[in-house]
């Protein structure tokens, strides 16, 4: 612009009007050297310069020419970059990172951080590649849990196969059971086992049988029709069981409250009261699966997100919570009555101390709940591994301790006290009365 006044100046042009195409001409005009090329417009206004493109050597820290610009373009050589090709770099870098692949059960490496795409660990597809976080941390996130299996503390692997396998022995001993009360209390119709009514033995231990099926809906990666299951298999047949021993208890204690008075009490009438104390939670498991309903999905648990059994339905968590809690307010109710049919009927003459077995089975079934729901609830959240295994274990120690309490002492009786024979005849120690029941 200076010198382009210069130029008016030396027209004799300053002191008066100069329209902008004057100026324009007489900018477009202007030659001088620069520091480092000429400087000259064309007649569009455009620059004309000489450039270079220079790239940097650190080996020899030196500057090499790739290209010049004048009028036109000229390459004179590639250039060689860092990685010593002169393929152009990927300018999107992104940080390494460790995987774990779930097919091929091992830890990978991407080095340029975004070779492998990383799996959301639900059940949307197919899960290979999912993010190391996951490796090791206590959650099931792969189908074939290989993640919580391979050279891993919390390995469960092992456990299934050892609470899988101890599942399947007591489940074999409780049908086995069954056959022994249908053959000796039916067919052959044995006092210890008629005395002890035959037909609930049997709906004890379906219970029991249904109880340690119920451990196997905890094996494997959650899945939602698993998730809903969880609360059928194992409610019902822990309020079952409950129920078993607190209508026995009841009939014991119908049977000896009169002892003067002949008192029949059949299976019927008491299999009718086994199903009025069922119904309720029937009725509390019908209502959370449709208000809160049991399913699996993602959640975040301890600092990562996994794919858990939650709550579904219309209230989401904490609903399933909720009714949780009103299914094992409930069971305490009924154990609270079976053990306050225990305190009654603790005096009946010692050819019925089988009120001394329920009443132990139920105080140990209390006592159970008691202490493992709240620790099983703190545990949880932040320990998966050591939470299945509480819960298994109390699972079959409450099952197993019951069919024990109940069924040893019978089977001992039979075969060792008895010698495998049928007696028939016992004598009561009811002073000038008798006392019958019904057990067919």
């Amino acid at each position: 612009a200076i010198m382009a006044m210069d130029q008016m100046e030396k027209r004799g042009k300053l002191g008066e009007y100069i329209g902008p195409d004057e100026w324009s001409e007489a900018i477009r005009s202007v030659e001088f050297e620069g520091v480092s090329n000429p400087v000259s417009f064309q007649p569009n206004g455009d620059r004309i310069g000489n450039s270079v493109l220079r790239y940097y050597i650190a080996a020899n820290n030196t500057w090499r020419d790739a290209a010049y610009f004048d009028d036109e373009l000229l390459f004179v050589e590639d250039v060689l970059w860092f990685s010593k090709t002169t393929e152009i770099p990927d300018l999107d870098i992104r940080p390494p990172f460790n995987y774990w692949s779930c097919d091929r059960r091992e830890m990978k490496f991407d080095a340029t951080g975004k070779s492998v795409s990383l799996h959301t660990p639900d059940r949307s597809g197919s899960i290979d590649d999912i993010d190391s976080q996951y490796y090791c941390d206590g959650f099931i996130d792969c189908d074939n849990y290989s993640d919580e299996s391979t050279d891993c503390t919390t390995d469960y692997r092992v456990i299934f196969i050892v609470f899988g396998v101890l599942t399947g022995v007591l489940i074999l001993v409780a049908f086995i059971l069954v056959l022994f009360v249908v053959v000796f209390g039916i067919v052959l119709k044995y006092r210890r086992l008629r005395q002890a009514s035959p037909f609930f033995l049997v709906i004890l231990l379906l219970s029991i049988i249904v109880g340690y099926c119920s451990v196997f809906a905890w094996f494997g990666k959650p899945h939602p029709v698993a998730c809903a299951f969880q609360p059928w298999l194992l409610g019902l047949s822990a309020v079952s069981m409950i129920a078993a021993l607190s209508v026995k208890n009841f009939r014991i204690w119908r049977i000896f409250k009169f002892p003067s008075r002949r008192t029949k009490i059949t299976n019927f009438e008491l299999f009718i009261l086994w199903l009025f104390v069922m119904l309720p939670s029937v009725v509390i498991l019908i209502l959370w699966m449709i208000i809160s309903t049991p399913t699996a999905k993602m959640e975040h648990r301890d600092n990562n997100e996994h794919f858990v059994c939650a709550t579904g339905g219309f209230t989401g968590s904490p609903g399933g919570l909720v009714f949780f809690f009103i299914l094992v307010a409930y069971s305490a109710l009924v154990l609270c009555f079976g053990a306050m049919i225990s305190v009654l009927v603790r005096k009946v003459p010692s050819q019925f101390n089988e009120t001394k077995l329920l009443a132990i089975s139920i105080y140990n079934i209390g006592f159970l709940s008691a202490v493992i729901i709240p620790v099983f609830l703190v545990v949880s959240p932040f320990n998966p591994f050591v939470a299945w295994i509480l819960r298994t274990v109390a699972i079959l120690y409450a099952f197993t301790a019951t069919m024990l309490i109940q069924f040893l002492p019978i089977v001992w009786g039979i075969f060792v006290t008895e010698k495998g024979k049928n007696v028939r005849v016992f004598k009561s120690k009811l002073k000038g009365s008798t006392t019958t029941y019904d057990t067919k």
